[in-house]
């Protein structure tokens, strides 16, 4: 397949969006476009990403030669008009283009974007690559697009080595049967819909309850709502400790010696780390606004899901935890991350689409 040639274009550089690339690398020539260079509160330091060009910097010319050159056009980040422009011109050079969607967070079917998506552009292409199985639903819904057409597309998750995350986890254990505190790690952006409010009518809960001392809470991120929730949570306690915005491998030490994960969005299009967290054994604990994880938890099992608007039922999950319990449900999670979210997925879609 090497022979054949995927463009490929994204918002900007990521290291999720690299391990996604660098999966289709393996068995298809790629050429990426960006659409920038960086993001306001993701600035990874000492990151090296996939070369690729910037849509600025390309010419017409250059532009319809990479179309030229593809088998199939993957289209993200479509929302600006150089995606559009890049849609439209790999139609007219009769080339199969999909686009990579996450959840739409609602569907305003009086808007004129949903009219000139359903009656002219969602015509444009062959495919929506869909990031989630509710993106399919929604799509199919709203859209009245064939199933054919809309493909499960996941983010790509990073797999830890088994080995290395085992011998974490059994030391973790040790250290939580000798009466460590466990850990609890939150990593999320700082704005209106990633459940911080949530989050903090729970800690005041556990707080009155004398449970909040028991844990060792940790919480990264940046965002316009940080300053306010790092004063309301540290009034609560001074020992939760705000590590800002982390570097990826920062981010992955983190997560690998943790032993509780929240993700309390009260939407999220996606939701990555809840995947990073179950792929190394960790307790998920997220809410049913997480695309990424709302069909595959089952509370208990291999996980905790709680309504994402109910602080209440976040309370008490983590007023009924048990330590013993832990990993065990940790370890159930590891097999579901693996059977939802394996590279065969791509592979499997692509040698589809472009035969």
């Amino acid at each position: 397949m090497k022979n054949q040639q995927i463009l490929f274009s994204t918002v900007h550089p990521a290291p999720y969006m690299d391990r996604m690339l660098e999966y289709i690398k393996s068995e298809y020539e790629i050429t990426v476009i960006y659409n920038c260079l960086s993001d306001k509160y993701k600035q990874w330091n000492n990151y090296s990403w996939v070369h690729g060009f910037v849509f600025k910097d390309i010419s017409f010319k250059k532009t319809i030669g990479l179309i030229r050159n593809a088998d199939l056009v993957i289209v993200g980040g479509w929302g600006s008009w150089d995606c559009i422009k890049l849609i439209l011109l790999s139609n007219i050079l009769f080339k199969k283009v999909a686009v990579f969607s996450d959840c739409p967070i609602h569907v305003n079917k009086r808007s004129p974007q949903f009219w000139f998506k359903k009656l002219f552009l969602f015509k444009q292409f062959d495919y929506i690559f869909c990031a989630t199985s509710s993106t399919q639903e929604i799509y199919s819904k709203f859209y009245n697009l064939e199933k054919s057409k809309l493909k499960l597309f996941p983010y790509a998750i990073h797999f830890p080595e088994i080995n290395h995350i085992e011998a974490i986890n059994k030391s973790r254990v040790n250290e939580l049967l000798n009466g460590n505190m466990p850990r609890i790690f939150i990593s999320n952006s700082f704005y209106k819909r990633k459940g911080y409010n949530i989050l903090y009518e729970m800690l005041i809960e556990i707080q009155k309850k004398d449970l909040l001392y028991k844990y060792d809470i940790t919480i990264a991120g940046l965002g316009e709502e940080y300053e306010e929730y790092e004063f309301k949570f540290k009034s609560l306690s001074s020992k939760i400790k705000f590590t800002g915005w982390l570097d990826y491998e920062d981010y992955i030490d983190q997560m690998n010696n943790t032993d509780i994960f929240i993700h309390a969005s009260l939407f999220e299009p996606f939701g990555i780390p809840p995947i990073d967290a179950m792929a190394r054994g960790k307790l998920l604990i997220v809410s049913d606004g997480v695309q990424s994880t709302t069909s595959i938890i089952k509370s208990g099992e291999n996980g905790y899901i709680y309504s994402a608007s109910e602080p209440k039922e976040l309370v008490t999950i983590i007023e009924n935890l048990k330590t013993e319990s832990i990993y065990n449900i940790g370890q159930r999670a590891i097999k579901t991350a693996n059977e939802n979210y394996s590279y065969e997925i791509y592979s499997n879609v692509l040698k589809e689409c472009i035969d």
